[in-house]
């Protein structure tokens, strides 16, 4: 018995060695967007309010970032994972652009954008988010559909704040 579980545990762990090695330049990445009824102006000024992030996005915790440059860290910390590393501004482009990444587990690095763009009646709003490394392969069995849902629950509640004024779920002032 002890010999097969011996055997069975070095198997897996030969296994998990192959993942890492096979995985560590694999890319995955998911984009949505949503157009909002407001000029890109307002859009930005929501989205460069980093203290209140936690107000309107999801799962956020806490979040706070003395300035937007490159390089600057974003402490960013998500409900359920208190430990986290800070995050790294990558690209701020000021009313079009901004960008920042993080470590991510097995050696991975995931990477977050947020792109906008001036259209007919509004602005569109474009998130994308990218893992590289052997956290990728394992996001393609259930990341897009996480993704998808996290997403849309956070463009309709970007949504919402700038087109009604209002925080997401909060009460109505009248």
């Amino acid at each position: 018995m002890i010999k097969k579980l011996a055997v069975i545990l070095v198997l897996l762990g030969v296994g998990f060695v192959i993942m890492m090695l096979t995985t560590r330049n694999t890319t995955f990445s998911v984009s949505h967007d949503q157009t909002i009824a407001r000029p890109s102006s307002e859009v930005w000024s929501v989205l460069i309010d980093v203290d209140r992030w936690p107000q309107w996005w999801p799962g956020v915790k806490t979040a706070r970032l003395p300035v937007w440059r490159g390089g600057a860290e974003l402490e960013l910390v998500f409900k359920g994972n208190p430990g986290a590393d800070p995050a790294r501004v990558e690209r701020v482009i000021a009313g079009e652009n901004l960008g920042w990444s993080r470590k991510g587990v097995l050696g991975s690095m995931t990477g977050t954008e947020v792109k906008l763009e001036a259209v007919s009646g509004g602005c569109r709003v474009t998130i994308v988010d990218t893992i590289y490394g052997p956290q990728a392969f394992l996001a393609r069995f259930t990341g897009e559909e996480a993704f998808t849902k996290y997403h849309n629950l956070l463009l309709n509640n970007l949504k919402t704040l700038v087109e009604q004024g209002t925080l997401p779920g909060a009460a109505d002032p009248s």
